[in-house]
């Protein structure tokens, strides 16, 4: 070897580094891109990855186990193209997550980084149809005032953490999340000109909007207010715990009707952004 001017250490660490790129899978670089990315991302952003991560990892066929050095193309599509025609919007979130793993491995050297990124949808453009094509993105729909005056009615009937959520979300427009994981600490209720300042690591846009509190919000926050348990304005079973996504759906159920088919949460956001 030195005969032919290689370097025997060099060698042996270039041959390490080629087993350990080699053992690493596809799951392993999702897994560590999410943990990465902790610091910068909301938690409901980090539970869908996640979530997505093990969908990826468990599903028949998955790509998870797939050495993350060696990935081909073949690969690549023939996991896709199922998901693509199931689920076409949670499928491109998947291929989302995948795109920015096989980046970063090729950031840190354990892919190379004069391979195509499989995943990225300049290569796959060629191979499966666009997500919008598949099925069409359904936006929420407008509820008219009218109908949300009958929906406030038929809430009144009902109690508990997830009519309350919804309730809030009726009277300040908020989103589902926002609502459900909103926290005592974030409202001044006394006061001339209540106000609810939205912890930023749950917002969309990552800010910290404060917003003005009607006469309305103040009423429902008050009598929520008069039966918390906990830090959290709707609370789950556990007192220190929000309520579940279920929790909320609960009151759709009881309200009978066809309000759960009809109508969700985010359908209720977008129509008071509307009036």
């Amino acid at each position: 070897m030195l005969a032919e001017g290689r370097d025997p250490m060099i060698e042996k660490l270039a041959f390490a580094r080629k087993q350990q790129r080699e053992g690493r899978t596809v799951g392993d670089g999702m897994s560590e891109f999410i943990e990465a990315q902790k610091p910068a991302w909301r938690a409901s952003t980090i539970t869908a990855n996640e979530s997505l991560a093990r969908t990826m990892n468990l599903a028949e066929g998955g790509i998870g186990s797939r050495p993350l050095a060696t990935l081909t193309a073949a690969e690549v599509v023939s996991w896709r193209q199922p998901i693509r025609t199931r689920t076409p919007q949670r499928g491109r979130k998947m291929r989302m997550l995948l795109a920015q793993s096989i980046e970063r491995a090729e950031a840190l050297g354990q892919r190379d980084a004069s391979l195509k990124n499989l995943a990225s949808w300049s290569v796959l453009r060629h191979a499966l149809p666009a997500a919008s094509k598949v099925r069409p993105v359904e936006h929420p729909r407008f509820v008219a005032g009218d109908e949300v005056t009958i929906f406030w009615t038929a809430l009144a009937e009902h109690s508990g953490a997830g009519a309350g959520a919804l309730r809030l979300i009726v009277v300040t427009g908020v989103r589902h999340s926002e609502a459900t994981c909103a926290e005592w600490s974030e409202f001044a209720l006394d006061g001339a000109e209540p106000l609810w300042a939205i912890a930023a690591a749950r917002t969309k846009q990552c800010g910290a909007p404060v917003g003005p509190l009607s006469p309305a919000a103040v009423t429902v926050l008050r009598r929520m207010q008069a039966v918390a348990r906990g830090p959290f304005v709707c609370s789950g079973i556990r007192a220190r715990s929000p309520i579940p996504p279920t929790t909320m759906a609960a009151p759709w159920k009881r309200m009978g009707g066809d309000w759960a088919a009809r109508v969700t949460p985010h359908d209720l956001r977008a129509s008071r952004r509307s009036w």
